[in-house]
């Protein structure tokens, strides 16, 4: 395997319904095309990722990172146990437990406004690193939310400290720092150099003239706390990221300077990623957008392995022919496009269109990626939610469009109570 892309990975669907072996058959020739070596998989506590699928994965050399996304309360070491065991006879080495636990919403309401947040997080967060050693698992550090309502920064270098005075030398030694490493709009240099490079930066104040750790380089500050606290850089596993999802804090966006992801690949050719960084995680429906905008500006940049370029290319081929193909033979009739935004509360917006979707059955999810292979995409929020640009991506795929702002979502409970009248079952509805 080359040298060169021995850390490229991608984050595969955000959610448990893509796990069949016909999703299988459809992504792992794209994933091998370029010897994709590491995969974040998105887990439940309830039930297992099927055997075969792992176990296909491992068989071509491509290393899942298995992610459960559960709050603090729904995770204990009685509920684990029967989970780790089947995982580590799958040989799954990479779990990672709970998912930005300096975010309000990651916590009970009241468990969250008590004192000593982090302490009673790593009271909570230990047992189940010692039960994950038992089943020769690898303990990871949760992923933070960048900035966050508990600032992630001040979070991690309390949590290391922590452990350091509880005495967890042996853990410390073996433990990886989960992250997200996206672009968030910025360039890719933004905080280049972490905080020994920008020292007016603080928690919850970012100076005009000062950039922070919220970008693509956020592995250098978080390396800076580790040396600062417990004397060494901790490896870092990337869960996702790459060309940012959010074009500012929680707004679903597409990134319009793809020649950031031009810069990213070239980044993995050269090798020239951080040598904490175990992985990339990248979205591969961005990949191949950014390639097909950007692929003469890589031909234009020679690699040392053309055969790694060939790869690459390989992979924008792929994409493009399951996209022109899409046009008349979408594989999904119906796809509901939602906001993943943290200026919004989901759960509200899930109570007004939740009729609607039980009443229409379309597959319902947050990645205009996935939206581009459906025959018809409804998109629920107005363009500070879900740009105007995702809708024109979407028409240009050949999905007919429509939008409603949430302030619709009467229309839509009144719609959803028609269809559920006439006891319509097919996802095939035009809205």
């Amino acid at each position: 395997m080359s040298l060169e892309f021995d850390r490229l990975g991608f984050h595969y669907y955000h959610d448990q319904q893509h796990y069949t072996q016909a999703d299988l058959d459809r992504w792992l020739p794209v994933f091998q095309s370029i010897h994709t070596t590491w995969l974040t998989l998105s887990g439940s506590c309830s039930q297992a990722i099927p055997e075969f699928f792992l176990r296909e994965l491992i068989e071509t050399d491509i290393k899942p990172i298995i992610h459960l996304e559960a709050s603090i309360d729904e995770i204990n070491v009685r509920s684990l146990r029967p989970l780790f065991a089947s995982y580590a006879d799958c040989c799954i080495k990479h779990i990672v437990l709970h998912d930005r636990p300096n975010m309000r919403a990651q916590w009970d309401p009241s468990s969250w406004s008590r004192g000593d947040l982090v302490e009673r997080f790593l009271d909570h967060l230990i047992p189940l690193f010692e039960l994950q050693t038992e089943y020769g698992l690898n303990p990871i550090f949760p992923p933070l939310e960048p900035g966050g309502d508990y600032w992630d920064t001040a979070f991690l270098r309390t949590a290391l400290g922590s452990l350091q005075r509880r005495g967890k030398s042996e853990l410390l030694q073996n433990l990886t720092l989960g992250l997200y490493q996206w672009s968030y709009g910025k360039p890719l240099d933004w905080g280049a150099g972490g905080p020994e490079s920008w020292t007016s930066a603080r928690p919850y104040n970012t100076p005009d003239q000062s950039q922070d750790h919220r970008g693509f380089r956020i592995n250098e500050w978080y390396a800076a706390i580790c040396r600062d606290v417990i004397g060494t850089e901790l490896p870092m596993m990337v869960l996702a990221g790459g060309i940012v999802p959010q074009t500012q804090d929680g707004d679903t966006g597409i990134d319009p300077d793809q020649l950031a992801m031009t810069e990213i690949l070239s980044l993995v050719r050269c090798n020239e990623l951080p040598s904490m960084a175990l992985n990339l995680a990248l979205d591969p429906h961005t990949v191949a957008e950014g390639l097909q905008d950007s692929w003469d500006a890589i031909e234009e940049n020679p690699s040392p392995s053309t055969r790694i370029k060939a790869k690459v290319k390989k992979l924008f081929a792929v994409e493009e022919t399951i996209h022109t193909t899409s046009r008349h033979q979408k594989i999904i009739s119906h796809y509901v496009l939602l906001p993943m935004t943290s200026l919004r509360n989901i759960a509200q917006d899930w109570v007004d269109v939740g009729p609607f979707a039980l009443a229409v059955k379309p597959v319902v999810g947050f990645s205009a990626g996935e939206a581009q292979f459906a025959e018809r995409v409804t998109i629920i929020g107005n363009e500070t939610d879900i740009p105007a640009a995702v809708e024109d991506q979407l028409s240009s795929a050949g999905c007919d469009v429509n939008r409603f702002q949430m302030a619709d979502a009467s229309e839509l409970l009144v719609m959803a109570a028609e269809l559920a009248s006439k006891n319509l079952t097919s996802g095939v509805v035009n809205v």
